[in-house]
């Protein structure tokens, strides 16, 4: 999943915005600034938005029988 895309899911805002957001350096991906909206979210990623929240990301499989996998995140509380 594109950061974009999942930024602009996490905060309900369009996909324009949360590139803004991104670009204004309010994203950090495992406590590291980026600017780059198309960077590919992995399994595992500790992603903060500045002001909004902070997330674990992972997938998980809906059930056992299919192929499909579905984006899952666990807000953390943040200090």
């Amino acid at each position: 999943m594109r950061l974009d895309n999942f930024v602009a899911e996490l905060i309900r805002t369009s996909r324009t915005k949360a590139i803004q957001i991104i670009e204004e350096g309010r994203v950090f991906i495992n406590y590291e600034e980026t600017d780059k909206a198309s960077k590919a979210i992995k399994e595992g990623y500790i992603l903060t938005i500045r002001g909004k929240r902070k997330v674990y990301y992972r997938k998980y499989n809906k059930n056992n029988q299919s192929r499909k996998t579905s984006n899952k995140y666990k807000k953390i509380q943040l200090e």
